[in-house]
C-alpha cells in the first residue's frame, strides 16, 4: 500500500489554516509516527485521509486512486480504517466479533489477519493453532 498526499490544505476559517500545502508519501510495510503539539493538525489529517472531512484543496492518493472526495465507507473498503479517540466497543460482543464488525465489507483483510502477529501463517488452521498455543503459554515472542 502506498499513500501519497499532495498539497493538502484545510482550515476552519481563512485566518486559521490548520494544514497548508502538506505533501508527503508513505510506503507500505514500514512504520511511521505522526507527532505534533495540540492543535497541530494530526487529527484533522487523519480525518481527511479517512474521508470524515474533505480537504479544501489537494489530493490523497492510495495505490493510484484519488480518495480526497470519497465517502469514509468507500475509503475503508479500499483498506484504510481508523479508530476514534472516543473508542466505544460493543461490550456484549467478543473481541473477534468487534473486529469483524469493524472490517465488514472490507475485502483487503480478514479477522484472522487482524488477530495474528505478522510472522504467523495466514488463513490456516495451523496458524490459528500456533497463535492459540502461544497465547496459552504466553510465549508469543519466542515463536
Amino acid at each position: 500500500m502506498i499513500i501519497e498526499l499532495k498539497h493538502l490544505t484545510f482550515g476552519f476559517s481563512p485566518e486559521k489554516q490548520i494544514l497548508k500545502e502538506l505533501s508527503f508519501s508513505l510506503e507500505g510495510k514500514k512504520v511511521y509516527a505522526l507527532m505534533g503539539g495540540n492543535g497541530a493538525g494530526k487529527t484533522t489529517l487523519f480525518n481527511m485521509i479517512t474521508g470524515f472531512i474533505k480537504p479544501q484543496s489537494g489530493e490523497i492518493w492510495l495505490n493510484g486512486k484519488n480518495l480526497a472526495h470519497q465517502q469514509p465507507y468507500t475509503i475503508n473498503r479500499q483498506g484504510i480504517g481508523r479508530t476514534f479517540q472516543d473508542l466505544r466497543l460493543i461490550t456484549k460482543l467478543t473481541v473477534k466479533e468487534n473486529i469483524i464488525l469493524a472490517m465488514q465489507h472490507n475485502p483487503t483483510d480478514n479477522w484472522l489477519n487482524a488477530m495474528l502477529p505478522e510472522h504467523f501463517p495466514r488463513n490456516t488452521q495451523e496458524g490459528l493453532l500456533v497463535f492459540l498455543v502461544s497465547r496459552q503459554f504466553n510465549c508469543l515472542d519466542s515463536v
